[in-house]
């Protein structure tokens, strides 16, 4: 007859084994996450550092050089709108199913769609993988933000975030430097994509093996959430959609965060896309040291986040400060 797991208090006085036993868990699950969501940068910059070479290959196929800068630039915009619909309208579902949940199907649509991307060579299959894989991808952040929250006290949100948000910035600027070396031996567009697949494959048979939805579930005790958050008079799960958005959008410090993101969004995805080509095409860099030097836009962003989450820890917490740091 199966035992229910004993849920052990790291904060007793006598559980010194028990508390080193929550840590090394909270260390590993906060690897997993970063390395799974690090890994989906390497299907986004997949394409950006692809550009050059996608140009020269429809170049190939009657397409001139203007045309296929306008189609792939087309095909990534449908791709950040996808993108942002998936943010709205599928990153809630991580409340209802679970974040862990929720950043398995980032991995999945990520893996599959780069796969779809890397079969042909149409444009309209182009169009459709990029969508499918921006979509899948919009799930993951928001599960990695539900999973981290069930697994570390609300005292040390800023600090855990301010890592994991370092994944993204990790994860692209290495794909870069990798993928520049991958052109630089020779590799065409295709292996970028096949390459980059691998990555987010591996990282999913790892993530499914090993991560664990809360420290509950590992047999701790819950984390604990931040009293003053917008849930904290309900007992339960948001029983619908409205339920779960009205608070949000009550919220004035969400609402001044959704535009600042909006506008953050716009600058990152204009720099991640067009830097390779402008590089190549503009300052005459090979394909492959173009893909390379693309990886500094993302490098010193890492700074920023980090400085930006130390700040968000109490009493450090100064919003003026963030903001700011934010903003810059």
């Amino acid at each position: 007859m199966a035992i229910a797991p004993e849920l052990v208090d790291p904060d007793v006085s006598n559980g010194g084994a028990q508390s080193r036993s929550l840590r090394v868990r909270q260390t590993v699950t906060v690897l997993l996450l970063f390395g799974g969501y690090g890994a989906l940068y390497f299907c986004r910059a997949d394409l950006s550092v692809a550009t050059p070479l996608l140009v020269d290959e429809l170049g190939k196929h009657g397409v001139s050089h203007g045309d296929a800068i306008i189609r792939i630039g087309s095909i990534a915009s449908f791709g950040v709108f996808a993108y942002a619909l998936g943010k709205l309208f599928l990153g809630g579902l991580g409340d209802f199913w679970g974040g862990r949940v929720s950043f398995l199907i980032g991995l999945v649509g990520a893996t599959g769609f780069t796969l779809m991307f890397a079969s042909g060579l149409s444009l309209p299959l182009f169009t459709m993988a990029w969508i499918g894989n921006r979509l899948t991808q919009s799930l993951s952040w928001a599960g990695l933000i539900k999973v981290s929250s069930r697994w570390f006290d609300f005292s040390s949100y800023g600090m855990i975030i301010g890592i994991l948000s370092i994944s993204y910035l990790v994860g692209d600027a290495v794909a870069r430097q990798w993928m520049g070396m991958l052109i630089e031996h020779g590799f065409g567009w295709r292996v970028l994509f096949y390459f980059a697949a691998a990555v987010v494959g591996l990282l999913l048979a790892v993530n499914i093996l090993f991560l664990r939805e809360s420290r509950l579930d590992a047999g701790f005790v819950e984390a604990k959430p931040n009293p003053l958050n917008l849930f904290a008079g309900s007992e339960s799960r948001p029983k619908n959609v409205r339920e779960l958005l009205l608070p949000l959008f009550r919220s004035r410090a969400f609402l001044v965060v959704c535009v600042l993101s909006l506008g953050c969004t716009i600058i990152r995805e204009s720099f991640n896309l067009w830097t390779p080509a402008y590089l190549r095409d503009y300052l005459g860099y090979s394909a492959s040291t173009a893909a390379r030097m693309s990886s500094v836009f993302p490098g010193v962003g890492a700074i920023s986040v980090l400085a930006t989450g130390w700040l968000s820890e109490p009493p450090r917490r100064e919003r003026a400060r963030t903001d700011s740091c934010s903003l810059v």
